[in-house]
């Protein structure tokens, strides 16, 4: 006799038997739903400190930043200059497996991103997942 047995759901009933189930969590409002827009109720992406770029330095490697400013000029590939509104710059990496086109140069936006630091004193960029334009 050939037993079969189906592999994800067996390892499924033991992560779940044992109480190794996942669980996810997001800001909720007063109405119990999720505070970010676009995304699905329950999951959230955390969002970084509200920073300028001349306060980039003091910050850890790897941490997760928000800026505000506009994108003043395009370095090379997918390398952008950033100028905040203060007027202090910062390199920014636009991934081009996105869609960018809906924001412009000189426009006010806001970024999400993760900051990079390198081995040299003051060489950083921001790897960017989200940029939207400011209202104006």
């Amino acid at each position: 006799m050939h037993m079969k047995i189906f592999v994800p759901v067996a390892v499924a009933a033991v992560i779940m038997g044992t109480g190794m189930g996942l669980a996810f969590s997001a800001p909720q409002s007063a109405s119990g739903s999720s505070t970010q827009a676009n995304v699905p109720a329950g999951f959230a992406v955390s969002q970084g400190q509200n920073v300028s770029v001349a306060s980039l330095s003091a910050l850890p490697n790897h941490e997760r930043v928000q800026l505000r400013g506009r994108l003043t000029g395009w370095l090379h590939d997918e390398i952008y200059e950033f100028t905040d509104e203060n007027g202090d710059r910062v390199c920014v990496h636009l991934d081009d497996d996105y869609d960018w086109s809906h924001i412009r140069k000189d426009e006010l936006i806001d970024i999400d991103g993760k900051l990079f630091k390198g081995r040299r004193q003051g060489r950083m960029h921001v790897d960017v997942w989200r940029a939207e334009a400011v209202a104006p």
